[in-house]
């Protein structure tokens, strides 16, 4: 089958300054082998999943082919060949292959193919009369003089059952590609390795061809080292880059990629969730929007279709309540068939004017069960109490009413008893009564079993016990509790009790969030960094909505995936108004994400002032994040410059193991700010900020390079900036540059050049002007000329004066 897709969208163009590019695309999926080849099930999903990516990326001719036979696919390249050699220098090429692929020596030179669908292929030998080579089809697009040409490879099955004396099991494999000018190539494989029929390439792929704000060499280095991390053996696959110019599939860093207005583009996101919340959104944020009326009617269809209703905190339904009275014989016991029937009449009212809403009528009704002698009332009426509900809040009357409901063996009255004794509310503070009645609940209902379960975990009364707290979180959580199952969860990922277990961990955040939305965010972490299973940035999204619906605080989870366009859209405006209702709920991660937006007038207008008062809000809820505030004043952003009062801020910040905050402490210090000079006051700061996160150790190496603070140690010096340059990636610039000089290790030209390329990729200007010298002179590998002063023109463009002044001295 042959496929074409012909998509004019409305986006970016690969470069700044490549408004008349014409970007043409060759995919190939082979799946239809013969049994003794190999049947595929991956490769049509691989080759949609890249052809939606790519004219998601303004990929405006795409040729999609299925099952292709050996004069399909050199036709179809033909024609691409064609179609680039009409666009010439502002042409741009894709070709993709998912399926069988091998690779066959002949006089001495290992060459590489593709095998075509439908064709019995068993030894290498037969390859290069019924496979395509692929140093043809590079041959025929970098002959078209494009300006690039990406040739990428998806094959190298394992299952592939290709035999000779000579290759072995390496006929199954792909061999390197020499680097070209204006070429990339890219493979699912290390060298000489194979892979499964997983789909785990494409996927990467895709997701970084899409991701906006990036140049396509980072993109594919992304893709690829996600490759190696979800496959077994953890190899690199096999990429090469030739080009000769900075290009990006979606925007590049600093474009805007939007096209509709913010409108259409908030109301094309937010209705397609149809959920009451998206809408109200919509209309907080176009108060006077193309869309408003379809917004009021999706509201009154959602609140039509709703039930209006309510749950009692930790309090199961009348149901439990009667089950659990019914088979108790403890003492204390009522039996609740044996009560008056106006008794019963009275509780089962209280419990409908509850969940209508109507509490004052359900505190009268509670109480009247309660005074006839059902414990049930007690307990149900304790919590109206407890939370304020149709009565004046009081705790001493709750605990009273409580009391009475566990006397009654009621296990949700046990529970919330020890809650006060536990934190000394109304009674003098004594955690072990709080234990003694959790305990109590527990052996009532195993849902409440999560409260003996803490007491175990934090020694809270008793000894400490994980073992026995796990066994007790499990019973809760088997209960469907889903305080339990979080805090199984928790102990598992962390490790308590027994090993780390992201595997382990995920499912039980994810009941935890089935049955409680407020515990949503966490499974939304897991989704989001794919511990315990796959990355799924869409998920993510839906279980930080959920979560957001349910608890103000995390809103800020939502709102980080708008403003970083994970699973949504990139989009600032939307992240204010998340980050916002994370602030106002008293979550001091969503204060400071919204000051930053209006530091520098992301999603709205600049707002020093806003900034600054949202940053000390942060800062008033968090130790942590008072570095923020104090950078404000520090450099006079927003208020005027106090350097006293910054060095308190950062001073506080890095007290609340704030990296940054030590790491501003460090350099306030060694450079005689708000105090004398103190290098060794420094060092211990940098020290500090280092131990809490590698990529701060970068100030810390410096003091051993130059012996300012500490004893000289080029060696220890190196070891800092490595592990700098492996938190980020900007950093590995330091390290490239002892590699360089032999500083602390050995001279090794070819590793400092790699690390200068991470650091430049990184956007580090210092990077991009040491590889573009190493290019220029052939040093660390083959000399290109061209290609080493790009890379200095793009340290220039960003006015990195060295870059700048080497420029203008060679007359370029």
């Amino acid at each position: 089958m042959i496929r074409v897709l012909a998509c004019a969208l409305a986006t970016v163009w690969m470069s700044s300054a490549a408004v008349a590019e014409v970007r043409i695309a060759l995919l190939v999926g082979n799946e239809d082998y013969p049994a003794e080849v190999g049947i595929l099930q991956n490769p049509h999903e691989d080759v949609g999943r890249v052809a939606d990516a790519l004219s998601q990326a303004g990929f405006d001719d795409i040729e999609v082919l299925e099952d292709a036979t050996q004069q399909e696919i050199n036709l179809a390249v033909a024609r691409l060949t064609r179609k680039l050699r009409e666009a010439g220098d502002q042409g741009v090429g894709f070709f993709y292959y998912s399926g069988h692929g091998g690779s066959t020596e002949a006089s001495g030179v290992r060459r590489n193919y593709v095998l075509p669908a439908k064709t019995l292929i068993t030894g290498a030998e037969e390859l290069p009369i019924l496979g395509v080579p692929i140093d043809s089809v590079v041959d025929s697009l970098v002959a078209t003089n494009a300006k690039a040409v990406f040739v990428i490879s998806d094959a190298c099955r394992n299952t592939l059952p290709i035999t000779s004396s000579k290759g072995g099991s390496s006929d199954k494999s792909f061999v390197p590609t020499q680097t070209r000018s204006g070429l990339y190539v890219a493979y699912s494989t290390a060298d000489g390795a194979t892979a499964r029929d997983d789909g785990i390439f494409s996927e990467a792929l895709a997701a970084q061809i899409v991701k906006p704000d990036q140049y396509v060499s980072r993109a594919f280095t992304l893709a690829l080292r996600e490759v190696a991390r979800r496959r077994p053996g953890n190899k690199l696959p096999f990429s090469v880059d030739g080009l000769t110019e900075d290009l990006c599939f979606l925007s590049c860093p600093g474009q805007s990629t939007r096209g509709k207005s913010d409108d259409e583009r908030d109301w094309e996101r937010l209705s397609a969730l149809d959920k009451a919340e998206g809408y109200r959104i919509y209309l907080a944020l176009h108060p006077s929007g193309t869309f408003v009326s379809s917004a009021r009617s999706a509201l009154d269809r959602l609140a039509g279709s709703t039930v209006a209703g309510g749950s009692k905190s930790a309090s199961p339904g009348t149901e439990d309540y009667v089950a659990a009275a019914e088979g108790t014989v403890a003492d204390g016991t009522v039996d609740i068939d044996r009560l008056a029937p106006a008794v019963i009449a009275a509780y089962e009212a209280g419990d409908s004017a509850y969940f209508a809403q109507d509490y004052l009528e359900a505190s009268r009704q509670y109480k009247i069960a309660c005074d006839g002698g059902d414990p049930r009332g007690c307990a149900d009426l304790g919590y109206l109490y407890d939370a304020g509900l149709g009565v004046d809040q009081n705790d001493n009357v709750a605990f009273g009413y409580y009391q009475k409901g566990c006397d009654g063996n009621q296990a949700f009255a046990c529970a919330n008893t020890g809650v006060f004794y536990e934190s000394g509310r109304s009674v003098a503070e004594d955690h072990r009564r709080a234990f003694q009645l959790y305990q109590k609940g527990c052996d009532l209902e195993d849902y409440y079993c999560t409260y003996v379960g803490y007491m175990y975990r934090y020694a809270k009364g008793v000894d400490r016990d994980y073992g026995l707290a796990r066994q007790l979180y499990t019973t809760s959580c088997d209960a469907d509790d889903a305080r339990g199952c979080f805090e199984l969860a928790s102990m598992t990922q962390w490790g308590e009790g027994a090993e780390p277990d992201l595997l382990t961990a995920r499912p039980l955040y994810d009941k935890a969030c089935v049955l409680d939305a407020a515990r949503c965010a966490d499974i939304g972490v897991f989704y989001e960094n794919g511990w315990g299973g796959p990355v799924d940035h869409a998920k993510a999204v839906e279980a930080y909505e959920q979560a957001c619906a349910t608890d103000d605080k995390r809103c800020t989870y939502i709102g980080y995936m708008y403003d970083h366009g994970r699973g949504v859209p990139r989009d600032d405006s939307t992240a204010r108004t998340y980050y916002e209702r994370g602030c106002n709920a008293g979550d001091s991660r969503g204060c400071y994400s919204v000051g930053i937006l209006y530091e520098y007038g992301d999603g709205g207008p600049m707002d020093l002032g806003e900034a600054v008062r949202h940053y000390d809000l942060a800062c008033q809820l968090e130790d942590k994040n008072c570095t923020y505030i104090g950078y404000m004043y520090e450099h006079g952003r927003g208020v005027g410059i106090d350097v006293n009062k910054a060095r308190g801020f950062y001073e506080r910040g890095c007290d609340g193991e704030d990296a940054r905050g030590c790491a501003a402490m460090g350099y306030m210090k060694d450079n005689g700010i708000a105090g004398a000079t103190d290098s060794v006051g420094a060092a211990a700061y940098y020290e500090k900020a280092c131990d809490l996160d590698d990529s701060y150790c970068v100030d810390y190496g410096v003091l051993y390079e130059n012996g300012r603070g500490v004893p000289r140690d080029e060696s220890k010096a190196a070891e800092l900036y490595g592990r700098a340059c492996e938190a980020d990636e900007k950093h590995c610039t330091y390290s490239g540059y002892m590699y360089y000089w032999a500083k602390g290790v050995g001279q090794d030209h070819y590793r400092a050049r790699i690390l200068y390329d991470r650091g430049c990729e990184a956007s580090d200007d210092r990077g991009c002007h040491n590889l573009g010298l190493m290019y220029y002179e052939g040093e660390g590998g083959a000399k290109d000329e061209k290609r080493g002063v790009s890379y200095i023109r793009r340290a220039c463009s960003n006015d990195f004066q060295a870059a700048c002044d080497w420029i203008s001295e060679q007359g370029l």
